[in-house]
């Protein structure tokens, strides 16, 4: 969410500029296994207010091990792809350049609660 939020922040200056923008970052490929927590598979959906006014993310897991992330502003959408694989409560999701990012995760019934940073938790409904 970290990425998401820079991204959030660039695009944001330019998309009231222009009125209206829309990205795509494509897949970045990882981890080539799939060890994925069945309880994770599915779509989730949060909607909220930000700084920069409010936003409906979209978090989709598949059983393949793919991630899409998807972001709705007011006046621009951001998305991004990637492979991502589960292990003692962490969503390890693969980063441009061969890195990975680590990001604790619980689910609770329809919630899916995510450590995006410390102290940073956003809180999704199953779809």
């Amino acid at each position: 969410m970290l990425i998401l939020r820079a991204l959030l922040a660039v695009f944001f200056s330019i998309a009231t500029m222009i009125g209206c923008a829309s990205i795509h970052v494509p897949a970045q490929l990882g981890p080539s296994g799939c060890l994925a927590d069945r309880a994770l598979i599915g779509t989730w959906s949060d909607a909220r207010l930000t700084q920069l006014g409010p936003v409906w993310e979209h978090v989709t897991f598949t059983s393949d091990c793919r991630v899409r992330f998807s972001a709705q502003l007011l006046f621009f959408h951001v998305s991004k792809e990637s492979r991502f694989v589960t292990a003692h409560g962490e969503v390890v999701i693969a980063e441009p350049g061969g890195r990975e990012r680590r990001v604790p995760y619980r689910i609770d019934g329809d919630r899916l609660w995510w450590t995006d940073a410390p102290g940073e938790v956003i809180t999704y409904r199953r779809r």
